[in-house]
């Protein structure tokens, strides 16, 4: 329904969108998603949390990314970033969705869009990820960098277990580095391919976090055989680059890195949960709703409590932990 008189309208119903913080202007900005109805958006809304209203359609110029949903996005220097998700099919004649693998950015002073590509010609850059949708993504502020893990892909192994660095800064303008050459054997601490995950950073963006997620064919994520990720993975990114994978379960009432100090009011749920949504102040992770696997056998609708984790790290070479602090029951 158009909006009337000049009121602003509320963003039309939608899933697969992104949700992106906007501390400085006590915003929060809606862009893209799916409608009701499969059609994908790429239209832009804002949620105003001072005067508790919506404005929007947001207007803007420039060439805006192609709509779309499962994508991640990410606010960093007053710009709005977008990278992947999935799209509607080039041809009528093709039914699965594509994915995307480019780079937009939003300058939220002057509300224009533009497509992002790094610079310079000497020596090349190197080649973006591949197209993916419902990866999980993590801002490091003081690096002025963006880490993105995993995600769904189009060909087989659908879930992904890779690791990628963006470069936010001006000079750099949207660089791509891989991180970690991940090796095949688990056990070492390499991640575990995944999708539909949350990702996490520590407060001195040493280390980023990976919760949950889908481990098995992301295609099926809605089906019985889908089976939730049991760890909570961390990365160490070093002064250099270098970056190490550290594996600690998820699940255990005294993680290994747990700091003496931390009271630890609840024991981590053994709910391990999907597509849940997930917003960062400081060391606290509050996680909502989500998809659970119960019993291993998936699709099951998630809890409606809300979950807060305190992330924990001791000493520069200790892995980032997640203490399950406090479950809000729903009223």
């Amino acid at each position: 329904m158009a909006a009337a008189r000049g009121i602003p309208e509320a963003p039309a119903p939608r899933s697969q969108h992104s949700a992106t913080p906007d501390l400085a202007a006590n915003r929060i900005w809606i862009f893209g998603g799916a409608a009701t109805d499969g059609t994908y958006l790429n239209d832009l809304h804002a949620w105003d949390a001072s005067q508790m209203c919506w404005s929007g359609p947001v207007a803007t110029t420039g060439l805006p990314p192609a709509p779309r949903g499962g994508h991640v996005a990410a606010l960093h220097a007053n710009t709005l970033w977008v990278f992947a998700g999935t799209a509607a099919a080039l041809s009528p004649s093709l039914a699965r969705p594509r994915l995307l693998n480019d780079v937009h950015a939003l300058d939220l002073a002057t509300l224009q869009w533009r497509s992002v590509s790094p610079r310079g010609a000497a020596p090349p850059p190197p080649p973006p990820p591949p197209p993916r949708a419902f990866a999980a993504a993590a801002l490091l502020p003081s690096l002025g960098a963006l880490v993105v893990t995993g995600g769904a892909a189009a060909a087989s192994p659908r879930a992904l277990r890779d690791a990628w660095l963006l470069d936010l800064r001006p000079q750099s303008c949207g660089a791509w580095r891989q991180l970690a050459p991940l090796p095949a054997d688990l056990s070492t601490g390499a991640p575990s391919p995944r999708a539909y995950h949350t990702l996490a950073a520590s407060a001195d963006d040493s280390h980023v976090m990976a919760l949950g997620g889908v481990t098995a064919d992301a295609e099926a994520a809605a089906a019985a055989a889908v089976a939730a990720a049991p760890y909570v993975e961390s990365l160490a990114i070093g002064d250099g680059g270098d970056t190490t994978w550290l594996q600690r379960d998820a699940t255990a009432a005294a993680p290994a890195c747990a700091s003496a100090a931390l009271e630890v009011l609840a024991p981590a749920s053994s709910l391990q949960r999907y597509a849940a949504a997930a917003a960062q102040a400081g060391d606290l992770l509050y996680e909502f709703g989500g998809y659970v696997a119960a019993g291993g056998a998936g699709g099951v609708l998630g809890d409606a409590s809300l979950r807060v984790r305190r992330l924990v790290r001791q000493g520069p070479e200790a892995p980032l932990c997640a203490h399950l602090v406090e479950v809000i029951a729903a009223a």
